[in-house]
């Protein structure tokens, strides 16, 4: 998998019962690395651990030195030699936990986590119409379809993030999308997954 250009990551909580020296209720980590959807093989790679920790990734990750996509968690900054490409799948679940509701479950209007739903949407959209292209023909269009509406979706983060707002799940992707050397990474080249779930 090391020998991989693109390599994508996530970890969940999971309970290890029956396990030396750790109480049954405390929490392990169950590491997921995924080879990118454009690479030539197929593999999915689970690690157990007992933290989430960067020396756990670090230590995970070790002589690889491509593209790592992961999401905005710390310990991904422990990995040493990669570049990394954040995730846009989670930025875009937190902006859909932020919408507001009515009574009967519609959508209010004037929605920001709407706005940048619908952001999300067109770049998964674009993801879908190229995932067939080779790969520079593929970094062409991300460059022609793709940075337009970064650049409009970085704008509009600088915005929201200037506003007060109460809203946890908003502040939490704006914070994210606060990376843009990271969160825009994928659209420079074309071998990058825009996303871990890969929605293309």
């Amino acid at each position: 998998m090391k020998i991989c250009s693109v390599l994508m990551g996530d970890e969940t909580r999971i309970q290890c019962n029956k396990e030396p020296g750790k109480k049954a209720s405390s929490e392990s980590f169950m590491w997921v690395v995924r080879i990118g959807s454009f690479e030539e093989i197929r593999a999915v790679l689970f690690h157990y651990a007992r933290t989430r920790s960067g020396a756990e990734a670090k230590r995970l990750y070790a002589g690889f030195s491509g593209y790592l996509v992961t999401d905005a968690w710390d310990s991904y900054e422990k990995v040493e030699g990669v570049t990394r490409a954040l995730c846009w799948s989670h930025p875009r679940r937190y902006y859909i936990e932020s919408i507001t509701l009515d009574s009967v479950g519609k959508e209010l209007k004037g929605n920001k986590g709407a706005e940048a739903r619908e952001m999300c949407d067109q770049l998964f959209k674009i993801e879908k119409q190229i995932q067939s292209l080779e790969p520079q023909e593929r970094l062409e269009k991300r460059r022609e379809l793709s940075q337009p509406v970064l650049e409009e979706f970085w704008s509009w983060v600088e915005e929201i993030s200037e506003k007060y707002t109460a809203n946890e799940s908003l502040k939490k992707s704006a914070a994210v999308q606060q990376k843009p050397e990271k969160i825009f990474e994928y659209v420079y080249g074309g071998r990058e997954t825009a996303d871990f779930e890969q929605r293309v």
